[in-house]
């Protein structure tokens, strides 16, 4: 009779268990879901992150306000094609030359680059100290920065020039004889060991009358916090603003958590790296609307304000594969913004070349990025030429359209990259 009973007991615990399993695995998916949320949302909770310096978080909003100007300058003339930049990487190339101007020279430049309160010497000191946050923030994504200035053997560099290039941002000051092709290949050959072979030929030829090259390099590599599966991605369709389309190889996951934000003209998805200290945040213009136009209207203010409102989701997300390789010169979209002294023979570097006129020639600028189910690669050099006179019915994004995308440091809030995905097979 207790046998019995026993077994009849057993049976009604195995019955209502498998009644109320599915219940109780959607309770156990919703607590995980909310606990991925409360992170993702609060990534502060997650690592031991020091409060940035006042320098340093004036630094992060004049180089977020020089990204999107120059974006905007470099994609007016580029409306078409796939655009890639790393303005984190010209500004500071562009920082270290300051430390060569003076007299309106200096003013232009530093209006130019955003810097409406620190003084050049602030400017060394805050890249000084927010460089090594950025490389040791999250453990598992590889952020690497380095600097250099080679300079004409022939010609005296000034002693407090090479001080503050190594006091601050750990540059090698180099002599080499301009006169030789060893000396383009040298400056290549550094580039793209720093680069880990993504940026070559930065320089076409070094010529016997330039005084300085100052080069600034950064390589990011960063698996998604939430990777896509290789074996959903298949051929999808990528449309055009024209209507037409391409075929492309287009990631799926319906496993990721991320910050969703949408307003009248655009959807904005941020997609986070690692331990959530970086992200890939997509801009989608809606149906109807331009990439251009969503790129001239948006300001690193309203991009902070839209992420302030976003919200944390798990939507199905859908993603091309793609890979862009972009190479640009800077010298008429800096003269846009306001430089244009900087460009012209009657410029004042003195820091280069104290006995005779120099100026900058140009500023080269080479980036690329490959996207693909486990993360993101992006690299970029920059370079100051300085010369003298001598799935289901679960919610879903489909980044299937032209789309704006930056790669952030959340806590800072520091724009490293910026680009615009038009063709994702071009």
């Amino acid at each position: 009779m207790i046998f019995r009973k026993f077994i009849n007991w057993n049976k009604f615990v195995w019955v209502s268990a498998m009644k109320f399993c599915p219940y109780f695995l959607f309770l156990c998916s919703l607590c995980l879901l909310w606990s991925c949320q409360q992170d993702l949302a609060h990534p502060e909770n997650r690592i031991n992150l020091r409060k940035l310096s006042a320098h340093e978080q004036e630094l992060v909003r004049s180089v977020n306000n020089f990204s999107f100007d120059l974006f905007k300058e470099i994609s007016l003339k580029n409306t078409a094609q796939n655009l890639f930049i790393s303005p984190f990487s010209v500004n500071m190339a562009l920082s270290m030359t300051l430390n060569g101007a003076d007299s309106t020279t200096l003013q232009q430049m530093q209006k130019g680059l955003g810097y409406e309160t620190l003084e050049r010497l602030e400017i060394n000191k805050a890249f000084n100290e927010f460089n090594p946050f950025l490389q040791q923030v999250d453990g598992k994504v590889n952020l690497s920065l380095a600097n250099t200035a080679w300079f004409n053997q022939n010609l005296e560099i000034q002693p407090l020039f090479r001080d503050m290039m190594v006091a601050y941002y750990h540059a090698g000051v180099e002599g080499l004889d301009f006169s030789t092709p060893k000396a383009t290949k040298t400056i290549n050959k550094w580039i793209e060991n720093e680069t880990d072979g993504k940026v070559k030929e930065l320089v076409k030829n070094v010529a016997s009358d330039e005084v300085v090259y100052l080069v600034s390099t950064i390589h990011f590599k960063g698996d998604w916090t939430f990777p896509f599966n290789k074996e959903m991605t298949k051929l999808g369709t990528f449309y055009f603003e024209d209507g037409k389309s391409v075929t492309a190889e287009m990631m799926f996951t319906d496993k990721v958590v991320y910050r969703y934000y949408n307003d009248q003209r655009k959807t904005l998805i941020d997609i986070p790296y690692g331990n959530l200290q970086y992200s890939m945040t997509v801009l989608l213009p809606h149906q109807g609307d331009s990439i251009a136009g969503i790129i001239q209207s948006l300001s690193a203010s309203e991009l902070q304000e839209n992420l302030a409102h976003s919200d944390t989701v798990s939507y199905h997300l859908q993603m091309p594969k793609f890979t862009i390789r972009y190479s640009t010169e800077l010298k008429d979209p800096l003269s846009g913004l306001g430089m244009k002294e900087a460009f012209h023979e009657k410029a004042s570097f003195p820091g280069f070349s104290p006995s005779q006129p120099a100026w900058i020639t140009n500023v080269l600028h080479n980036a690329s990025i490959e996207v693909d189910e486990k993360g993101t690669e992006a690299s970029a050099a920059a370079g100051a030429i300085i010369q003298s006179k001598s799935g289901g019915n679960a919610p879903s994004v489909s980044l299937n359209r032209p789309f704006v995308f930056f790669i952030r440091e959340n806590h800072s809030g520091a724009i490293l990259f910026a680009g615009m995905l038009t063709n994702p097979v071009q």
